[in-house]
């Protein structure tokens, strides 16, 4: 049966067909967003975050490229260039608040520089894991040492957060001139952030897409309800609708499409309709506020509105376009803005487009670019090499201006306008240039050519060239680039040495030295006359003869085959030996050998022999005076402590052994010494030397220890009976009366003995101990005393001393005194010498003398001296901040024995210089003239870097020590500092006048400056000045005075300056005046500290 005609139907079916692919479109839309866009989203994210990490990591080993340049042409030193580069990377941020950062490690697995984790600098972190048992670090070096670069994956602290955690991708580049490995890196919770936010957008995008669908399909839905009644008009309305469906259809594709370009759509009306994921991303408050309008100090407003280029567009239907700065995300980036017209059916414009593109990174990357090319420009300008390019033809294309100058031009342009090629007054000799292009042509490069060019003066200069051919894709030759060396130095030097050869010659005949030619086998080639006349062979004789069955003692065979073994292995030898005469007698001789070589290997050997028979009989005298007492003949201090030591080590061997030590102090020895005179003082030793020698066996040992100390060691006794009987001996043979000048006069002595040497382990604490117990002998009045516990009592309370003096050393009871240092020409102020003061909180306060020498001994008298040092520095620093002295006031400072010794001291006060803040200029070190003999050459070393930092130096004492003139003239010192002794009268006063005058001369012809201590009295300073002695400091003037005073003086010092500047006077300070002289009172001595 057929059915009734439904009115509805035809609307229906109409609806759902329009419904039904509206939905399906957007179904598949929706899935094809899911399924397939989103994971490629993700995987392009994160593959740009890899990508970025490295580019990154690529930035920054260019930083350390461009050091290690500066390092290999010598314009930064490898300390300087590595520190540089620690630094500036340290300095580079990036990302959100520049909480990222990059870090340093080395092949080692040593961390170099991390921002963060400044405590792990310097530190093996070879065996460092994270909490999944990677370590990292050396995975770094692995991943360098292996690949060069590459990522590594681990977890790490959270930027500058070390309580939290996470995983971590990082990129890593190895430099391989440093050994250091550079790398950043991005942290994978950020990325999923990042592809979070994404996810949300596209989210929003495609529920958008969803709404307006759904609104079309109702829209349509209604349309087609009506289509019935009005068939023409719903025609007219599909139609409409389709077009209205394929514009939203192509705006959103395209709002998809530009996803790395910012869109937003405005109306007429400036307001925003629509913007896109990419500018939701940048601006997210757009989501939040709801597409606020353009204009309204929104994100899209600012700097560029002011020539807004939807306005135009909309007013012209033109596209526009601006570049302009917007802040994204906290940071202000630069953008392209396209503002295009979209128009409706009628052709009107209904709204317009604005794309947003930030070219932020290809400006930075283009300005990196130029920063290059400057670089390099700059490389090529500044190489000190000459660099040059050439056309085929030989035509210079450019060169630098090192190769300018090599050719004696001005300039670059100078040269390529008077030589603008190699044909044109390059080359001295034409054929040079062809054989130059050709060599070019055969070869493709060619190194170390070596040419005459003549330079613009006419003078001729050897270059030695090295160039390669640059050829096209057709191997064609495109251009010649290359390099030049001035090696005209070398090449005269290669003529030099021909001279030099023809000298050698002349040496080897006229010589007075023996030398001695061999060949490999050891049979002799040739000797020279003074050979013949020092070993007594003919010339003719010897070649062709063994040389070692000629010369060398049977008993020496072996050591004369290992030292020839040693010249054919490449090394010259020196040694003292003994070679044998053709007469038959042994010859003391100082023999170097040395190999000379053929193609590179050692074709023989010269033997160099000098006659030492002199200077070894010299030296066995020097030896006995080394270990002997010039006056006495006895054993000195130097061999009784050996015997000590060795009796001490026989003592840990053999339990029946048994020694005893005695120290032997003469009594009223100084006052015979100053009332008869240094020659009965000198007859009375001797006597006493010979009285000694007559009480002990002749395994025993007597030794004159200085002055009048006397040492005894008694060895084999089989009980402290002997050596008690021993003892009263010495002191009853003392006692007796010496006639000396024909006069009877009494000494007596006090000895103090130790008997028991069980327990000890060094020589110089039983000499110690000795001497502990003859003073306690002189003390009591007594004529000997063996060492025992009571005595240890004086010892501890020198250990109570030295841990007082540690515990106020930390507490701070130390001060500095400062002792004003005047010229002696003009009484200028030329600075103060800083004194140190012990303020003892039971003794009060304890002058150097209580507690310097325990310091040397302990050993405190290194934190000691660096607190000296810093303290000087600072209170200087302070005064000069305080423009409270003049640039020609400066600070001493007493460097002690030990102090000097240690490795760091330059290092130390370049640190506290630049801690403080204090020129070096204004700071002098006093060192005391034996400790700079004691290692002379490490000395001179030494004294060299600190005047390199730019300190004046100063030696102390001068005059008591026993430095030499040659070595003075090596010392790179500034001032010489008389001794007070000399100055204070406590010597013979002529002496010590011829003394101080000796000293002021030679500082004088050495270019040094003097200064004298210890002037307490006005015709000492009379004196000096006389002698032209350039500055004093003493009591005289001014006792060490407490910074406060130290400051009055100064400022006292710059009022009278101003006061001579203004009436003109010639002395700044009246030295004579009464005022200007202080008594010592209860003032402490001016040792230095």
């Amino acid at each position: 049966m057929k059915q009734p005609y439904d009115s509805t139907s035809r609307p229906v079916t109409r609806h759902w067909r329009l419904i039904l692919p509206m939905l399906l479109t957007v179904g598949l839309f929706f899935g094809a967003m899911h399924l397939f866009f989103l994971p490629a989203l993700e995987e392009s994210h994160v593959e740009q975050s890899r990508e970025a990490c490295r580019k990154l990591t690529q930035a920054a080993h260019a930083v350390l490229v461009s050091y290690g340049r500066l390092e290999q042409t010598g314009r930064l030193s490898p300390t300087e260039a590595r520190e540089a580069a620690r630094r500036q990377i340290r300095s580079m941020r990036y990302g959100p608040n520049d909480e990222h950062y990059f870090w340093i490690s080395d092949m080692n697995a040593r961390l170099v520089m991390h921002p963060y984790r400044a405590e792990l600098e310097g530190q093996d972190l070879s065996e460092f894991s994270d909490d999944q048992g990677t370590r990292l670090f050396q995975r770094f070096a692995d991943v360098a040492r292996e690949q060069g670069q590459g990522f590594v994956a681990y977890r790490w602290q959270w930027n500058n957060e070390s309580e939290r955690v996470v995983d971590k991708v990082s990129y890593v580049k190895a430099y391989a001139p440093w050994g250091w490995i550079v790398g950043t890196g991005v942290y994978l919770d950020d990325i999923q952030a990042q592809i979070a936010a994404h996810h949300r957008g596209l989210l929003y995008v495609t529920l958008v897409i969803l709404t307006v669908g759904l609104g079309f399909t109702g829209y349509i839905a209604l349309q087609a309800r009506r289509v019935q009644r009005r068939e023409r008009r719903d025609a007219k309305q599909r139609e409409s609708l389709l077009r209205a469906l394929g514009e939203q259809e192509r705006l959103y594709r395209s709002l998809v499409d530009n996803i790395t370009t910012g869109v937003a759509l405005l109306d007429s009306s400036l307001n925003v309709k629509a913007v896109n994921r990419q500018m939701l991303q940048w601006f997210p408050m757009l989501e939040a506020e709801g597409y606020p309008p353009c204009g309204t100090g929104k994100p899209l407003s600012g700097a560029m509105c002011e020539t807004c280029v939807v306005r135009e567009t909309f007013q012209d239907g033109e596209n526009h376009e601006r570049v302009g700065t917007l802040r994204v995300q906290g940071r202000e980036r630069r953008f392209r803005v396209i503002a295009s017209p979209v128009r409706d059916i009628s052709g009107e414009i209904g709204s317009v487009i604005e794309m947003f593109e930030d070219i932020t990174d290809r400006l930075e990357a283009e300005e990196e670019t130029r920063r290059a090319e400057e670089r390099y420009r700059g490389i090529f300008e500044n190489a000190v090499e000459g660099l040059f390019q050439l056309s085929p033809e030989g035509r210079f294309l450019t060169v630098n201006p090192a190769m300018a100058s090599m050719v004696g031009r001005r300039d670059a342009e100078d040269m390529l306008r008077h030589v603008p090629s190699v044909d044109q007054g390059f080359f001295t000799v034409p054929e040079v240039r062809d054989a130059f292009l050709d060599a070019l042509e055969e070869r493709d490069r060619v190194s170390g050519f070596e040419a005459m060019v003549r330079q613009s003066d006419g003078n001729v200069v050897w270059l030695s060239l090295s160039a390669r051919v640059v050829r096209d894709e057709a191997g064609s030759p495109l251009r010649y680039e290359g390099s030049a060396m001035d090696v005209t130095q070398r090449r005269m030097a290669e003529l030099e040495a021909a001279s030099q050869r023809a000298h050698f010659q002349q040496l080897f005949e006229r010589s007075p030295l023996g030398i001695l030619l061999v060949d490999e086998d050891g049979l002799i080639l040739d000797a020279n006359p003074g050979f013949t006349e020092m070993f007594g062979h003919e010339i003719e004789a010897l070649r062709g003869g063994r040389a070692r069955l000629l010369l060398v003692p049977e008993k020496l065979y072996n050591e004369s085959k290992a030292f020839q073994d040693s010249i054919f292995r490449g090394r010259s030898v020196h040694k003292e030996t003994t070679r044998r005469h053709a007469s038959g007698k042994d010859v003391p001789v100082s023999v170097v050998g040395y190999p000379f070589l053929r193609d590179g290997e050692p074709a023989g050997a010269y033997y160099i022999y000098q006659d030492i028979t002199e200077r070894k009989s010299f030296e066995r005298q020097l030896a006995h005076q080394a270990f002997h007492d010039a006056l006495t003949a006895l054993p000195n201090r130097s061999l009784y402590m050996e015997r000590l030591a060795h009796a001490l080590e026989r003592r840990k061997r053999r339990e029946d052994y048994h020694f005893a030590a005695l120290m032997i102090d003469l009594n009223r020895f100084k006052r015979i010494n100053d009332t008869h005179g240094h020659q009965a003082g000198d007859q009375l030793l001797v006597s006493t030397g010979l009285r000694l020698l007559s009480c002990i066996r002749t395994v025993d040992t007597v030794a004159r220890l200085g002055g009048d100390e006397f040492a005894v060691l008694l060895e084999e006794f089989d009980s402290p009976r002997e050596v008690i009987q021993v003892t009263d001996r010495i002191t009853k043979l003392l006692d007796e009366p010496v006639v000396l000048d024909g006069q009877e006069m009494h000494t007596g002595a006090s000895i103090g003995i130790v008997l028991d040497t069980r327990g000890y382990e060094r020589a110089e604490d039983i000499l110690r101990d000795a001497d502990i117990a003859m003073y306690q002998a002189k003390e009591r009045n007594r004529p000997r005393l063996v060492f025992n516990r009571r005595m240890h009592a004086q010892a501890a309370r020198l250990g109570r001393l030295e841990a007082e003096m540690r515990r106020d050393l930390d507490d701070g009871r130390f001060v500095l005194h400062y002792q004003p240092i005047y010229s002696a020409t003009d009484g200028a102020l030329q600075g103060f010498e800083a004194l140190a003061r012990w303020e003892h909180p039971e003794r009060g306060l304890l002058g150097p003398q209580e507690f310097i020498p325990l310091a040397e001994e302990t050993g405190l008298i290194i934190p000691l001296g660096r607190w000296v040092i810093r303290e000087a520095c600072r209170q200087m620093a302070s005064w000069r901040s305080g423009a409270t002295c003049g640039d020609d006031v400066s600070m001493s400072v007493n460097i002690s024995a030990r102090q000097f010794s240690q490795p760091d001291l330059v290092e130390f006060i370049r640190e506290t210089l630049e801690r403080e803040g204090l020129s070096p200029c204004f700071l002098k070190l006093e060192i005391t003239e034996s400790v700079l003999m004691r290692e002379a050459d490490a000395a001179a070393a030494k004294l060299r870097r600190l005047k390199e930092l730019g300190i004046k130096l100063m030696i102390d004492d001068f005059g008591t020590g026993y430095s030499s003139l040659s070595y003075l003239q090596r010392f790179p010192v500034d001032y010489l500092k008389i001794d007070r002794s000399f100055i204070s009268g406590d010597q013979n006063e002529e002496e010590s006048r011829k003394i101080v005058s000796t000293i002021i001369s030679l500082a004088r012809n050495l270019g040094l400056r003097v200064v004298a201590e210890g002037v307490e009295e006005q015709d000492q300073f009379q004196m000096l000045r006389n002698m032209q002695c350039d500055d004093v400091q003493g009591f005289m003037f001014s006792r060490p005075v407490e910074s406060p005073k130290a400051q009055d003086l100064l400022e006292s010092y710059i009022e009278c300056l101003r006061k001579t500047d203004h009436e003109g006077t010639d002395d700044p300070v009246d030295t004579e005046s009464p005022e200007a002289v202080h008594t010592k009172d209860d003032d402490q001595s001016e040792e230095p500290s």
